[in-house]
């Protein structure tokens, strides 16, 4: 038996595309693990299903909007069949091998991670969205970290910070900001143009991991804001455009 390996631990965070409306969904996209982990080297397997809660025939497509993967990592989308890993977008459609869902219908889907080389931290997002309504959507976040430890013993490390791009954007009133919050302290808060703060979304501390909050843009003017992120000496900015 090895006494060390590299063990690669997941987390997965379910991220509704438009708030609390989920009720108005025309569609389930929901995974069947939280958890996983393996040996370098080894494939991980994200498995999950859609339900079209619709009585027409339900045409979806999925995007993966983040693929912030080490180097010598691959990952990869599956529905119906698997897809090589440039590839980002892919739907429910004779062009993909598929056929659009039927009211009621379940499917399967899977999001492969394949970390080859290089412990490390890597993130995924998948975008589920409806083709006739694209704001009718649901996010999944995938978080792979690689640890050296001993097989015996296995331990999970925090993720570092993390900034993602909001969702949606362009957005009216209200968008979702999902981050890594990181030991210690740290703020995330939203500046105008000119720098001024306009809204602090998180501070202190926090216990370290992966969280979405919900900004409500009502009674600002239209226009470009920036979120930031700021922990010790790390920074991230993301643009985002309020539309009026």
């Amino acid at each position: 038996m090895r006494t060390a390996a590299f063990i690669i631990s997941a987390a997965l965070v379910l991220l509704p595309g438009r708030g609390s409306e989920a009720s108005a969904q025309s569609f389930t996209f929901t995974a069947q693990a939280t958890s996983l982990s393996d040996t370098l080297g080894a494939e991980l397997v994200f498995q999950g299903s859609f339900t079209n809660l619709s009585t027409l025939p339900l045409t979806l497509m999925f995007v993966r909007t983040l693929n912030d993967l080490p180097a010598g990592w691959e990952s990869s989308l599956c529905f119906d069949a698997c897809y090589p890993c440039w590839i980002d977008t892919i739907a429910t459609t004779p062009d993909f091998g598929s056929s659009p869902l039927q009211p009621s219908e379940t499917r399967p889907f899977s999001l492969h991670v394949y970390p080859m080389a290089n412990a490390g931290t890597g993130f995924v997002r998948v975008l589920a969205l409806d083709v006739r309504t694209p704001a009718d959507s649901i996010g999944i976040l995938f978080t792979a970290t690689g640890l050296v430890v001993s097989v015996e013993s296995p331990a999970s490390l925090p993720a570092p910070p993390m900034l993602e791009q909001n969702y949606p954007n362009p957005f009216n009133p209200t968008t979702t900001i999902v981050y890594a919050s990181p030991a210690g302290t740290f703020r995330l808060g939203v500046f105008d143009l000119l720098g001024r703060p306009v809204a602090t979304l998180a501070s202190g501390e926090q216990d370290p991991g992966i969280r979405s909050v919900v900004f409500d843009a009502a009674g600002l003017p239209g226009g470009v804001y920036f979120c930031v992120l700021t922990a010790g000496r790390y920074r991230e900015t993301r643009r985002m455009l309020l539309l009026r």
